[in-house]
């Protein structure tokens, strides 16, 4: 009687291995754009609240000043804000455009959000 040896011959454990390997670098793919798309969430979080507060800044002085900037600094990341202000057909209303980006070196940064209000004489938004 000849009697066999159990186990795995190499050729399985290699097909075994390229699988495993296969699936693996599929899951870390996975995550990597999973924390990416975290990171893109909450960085439009972030520039919403700059944005919401740099409106309700401008909205504090009337008539609206185009062209205003600042700063916000908010979850440990400045925030740069700019303003456009368009008169419209009615008298003393104005449509109050903010653009949020992240502050960096670059003089052309991304803008991640924007946000737009009508302003009248009451300084509030309409």
């Amino acid at each position: 009687m000849n009697k066999r040896a159990s186990g795995f011959t190499l050729i399985e454990v290699l097909a075994a291995m390229a699988i495993f390997a296969l699936i693996a670098v599929a899951a870390i793919a996975a995550a990597t754009q999973h924390v990416d798309s975290l990171r893109y969430m909450e960085q439009k979080t972030f520039a919403r609240m700059a944005a919401s507060n740099a409106i309700s800044r401008i909205s504090l002085s009337y008539p609206p000043q185009d062209g205003a900037s600042g700063l916000e600094t908010i979850g440990d990341i400045e925030w740069r804000w700019r303003s456009e202000v368009v008169e419209t057909a009615t008298e003393n209303v104005f449509f109050v455009t903010v653009r949020v980006s992240e502050e960096s070196d670059r003089t052309e940064a991304e803008v991640l959000f924007e946000l737009s209000r009508y302003m009248g004489p009451e300084g509030g938004a309409q």
